[in-house]
């Protein structure tokens, strides 16, 4: 192998068999050519081998880098649930920002897997609003188009994006808002439901201000959903500085978001009438409130405020159905309801008892009330050793609608038997919507 040195030794060099063990024949040269001869050829010598180990090692980093990386696709396709490449979110201090259930709850169908933690994202996104999920009736979203890069994650180590998890059905709309994730539901044209979101348009339509207050520095929710605090108050909650004390000036209403009418409803019966207590089955919360409590409700929502604001009061009776409170049992035992709807009762009872079609006609709405009950009515009002009313602020449905019992006792027998009813406030009189037998 021959090499070309430089212009000036050329012709010395095409002399030269310059292999690479280093065999010099020369033709005819001084001893001093044959010096720099032989140290210019190590020289070159020497790069060729630096050379060769550098392409060498460049070649095994390669192999291991493909290697490596076969590897990995390898593990993700045998484990598409693990992705190690998303980015964490943080808050505005740099902590990761992560909301965790105890290891011991389950919210899926499958207890064996739940979800345990929500790690938001704050950092650089396009700031329109991202529709993230939709069922037949309403559209969820996003405040901002970041669903790629939350990350939930699962008891059994698994994490992934919260586009992901809901691709692939992980997760339900109701687990994520419950963890405290910002959900905003739309009902899909068509559908006049109320939700969360639509409590707070309609605060700023009545002229109201508010400010969402931090779930994370409040505590256990009284029912099955999570709370969401808003402070309501005037347009200085705009344009003032928010601290504590500024808010010492302004009132709380709770809203609580469900995701199907049923659920609502289905907590809204565990609340007690006079709003004081809760009660689902196997426990009773008994709650200290500031002052005097009020629950309302509607499609979606059960809303909570305590308080004796009245401007409060008319723009939730406005848009809500004031279902449970110190203002519904206190003011109904106070005005004349109270002594005028236990005669109408007790009068329908006794007609019942006696089979008095002349009187039932009278006080119920339409005689298709008594239609499956006429043909089994006899007179039996002799035959009663006792009769009583059984009735409490509990059984107060609403304001114009109100459920009563009144037992009896036959002669000779040991257990009583029932007249129960509900009766409604139509035209400010009393009027039995149904009317039964119980044994």
């Amino acid at each position: 192998m021959t090499y070309l040195l430089n212009t000036k030794l050329a012709d010395a060099v095409k002399k030269y068999d310059l292999s690479r063990d280093n065999d010099i024949s020369p033709v005819s040269c001084s001893e001093e050519f044959k010096t720099k001869m032989e140290r210019l050829i190590r020289r070159k010598k020497n790069n060729y081998n630096a050379r060769k180990v550098i392409l060498r090692l460049s070649a095994a980093v390669l192999v291991v880098a493909i290697f490596a990386s076969w590897m990995y696709l390898m593990v993700i396709q045998q484990n598409p649930e693990i992705d190690a490449f998303y980015p964490g979110g943080e808050d505005s201090i740099g902590n990761p920002a992560v909301a965790s259930r105890p290891e011991d709850d389950t919210n899926s169908e499958n207890s064996d897997v739940y979800l345990i933690s929500i790690e938001d994202y704050y950092g650089l996104v396009s700031q329109a609003i991202e529709l993230i999920y939709e069922d037949e009736v309403y559209y969820y979203y996003l405040s901002t188009i970041r669903s790629e890069f939350i990350m939930l994650t699962f008891s059994d180590n698994t994490r992934i994006s919260l586009k992901d998890a809901l691709d692939s059905e992980m997760v339900k709309i109701q687990e994520l808002y419950d963890m405290g994730l910002s959900i905003t539901i739309e009902p899909k044209p068509g559908y006049n439901i109320m939700t969360g979101a639509a409590i707070i348009y309609s605060l700023i339509d009545f002229g109201f201000c508010y400010i969402e207050i931090d779930r994370s520095t409040i505590g256990e929710s009284f029912l099955s959903v999570s709370q969401k605090p808003i402070y309501i108050g005037d347009e200085h909650l705009n344009y003032e500085p928010v601290n504590d004390e500024l808010l010492e000036q302004f009132e709380i209403i709770t809203i609580y978001q469900y995701f199907s009418i049923e659920a609502m409803e289905t907590d809204a019966s565990y609340i007690d009438k006079s709003g004081f207590s809760i009660n689902p089955p196997g426990k009773g919360i008994n709650i200290s409130w500031v002052s005097y409590p009020h629950w309302f409700k509607s499609g979606l929502v059960i809303v909570q405020y305590t308080g004796e604001n009245q401007r409060i009061l008319d723009f939730l009776r406005s848009n809500l159905e004031y279902f449970a409170g110190y203002e519904l049992t206190e003011g109904f035992l106070n005005n004349e309801d109270n002594f005028t709807f236990p005669a109408v009762s007790f009068e329908a009872a006794v007609a019942m008892i006696r089979a008095d079609l002349t009187t039932l006609s009278s006080l119920v709405i339409d005689m298709a009330v008594l239609e499956s009950t006429i043909p089994y009515l006899v007179d039996f009002y002799d035959e009663i050793e006792l009769m009583e009313t059984t009735w409490s602020p509990e059984n107060i449905i609403s304001p114009t609608e109100i459920y009563a019992s009144h037992k009896y006792l036959i002669k000779g027998e040991d257990s009583f038997g029932y007249v129960s009813m509900i009766l409604v406030k139509v035209d400010d009189e009393w009027k039995v919507n149904e009317i039964y037998f119980e044994k």
